[in-house]
């Protein structure tokens, strides 16, 4: 594949909007209210608090992952690999995918593959669902580190990461994750 080609690069966007959605497990809030907390937690929380809420949602996405042996394998294949999560200025954290679910840390770590959101506010308007995630990183406002790496890493696994049935799954769990969601900001103080 040429460097630059449009097929290349198509690929290369999805590659990122497919990672985007396996590691930012943030629903489409159905609550005018909720929606409205969420919004103020991610523009406001501290980093401990954002890193407190991941960890929250990629637990409940991780009872998810054991439900579906298709999941399991690709977790398989991808254990013990990182991917950083930056949103520039105010979060670093460090996903690494084990093969029944995944581990979080607080760290920064510029060596690693990373999905970068370029503000808190592109994090909550693609995170929230308010822009398409697709259209941000068209505009660069989420960006790819170490993109090639990444292709390499999910390649053979590009049927399982097309096929919408984990995020359609954990969309059908909507009212206990809004109830997770909802638990987590009072707990937090939002």
């Amino acid at each position: 594949m040429k460097k630059g080609s449009k097929k290349g690069t198509a690929g290369s966007r999805e590659t990122a909007l497919r990672l985007w959605d396996l590691v930012n497990l943030y629903p489409r809030v159905s609550d005018e209210e909720l929606e409205k907390r969420l919004s103020d937690f991610i523009i406001n929380a501290t980093e401990e608090e954002l890193f407190a809420m991941s960890r929250e949602l990629f637990e409940f996405a991780t009872s998810l992952i054991k439900e579906d042996e298709k999941l399991r394998r690709l977790m398989a294949s991808m254990q013990g690999r990182c991917l950083a999560l930056i949103i520039d200025g105010s979060y670093h954290s460090v996903v690494t995918f084990q093969c029944d679910g995944f581990e979080l840390e607080l760290r920064r770590d510029d060596d690693l593959p990373a999905l970068i959101a370029a503000s808190r506010e592109v994090y909550r308007d693609a995170a929230l669902k308010r822009k398409d995630p697709t259209r941000l990183i068209l505009e660069r406002k989420i960006r790819a580190r170490k993109l090639p790496k990444m292709v390499r890493w999910t390649l053979p696994h590009l049927k399982v990461l097309r096929n919408r049935a984990l995020y359609d799954r954990y969309l059908s769990r909507q009212e206990e994750i809004e109830a997770k969601i909802e638990e987590t900001l009072t707990r937090l103080g939002y």
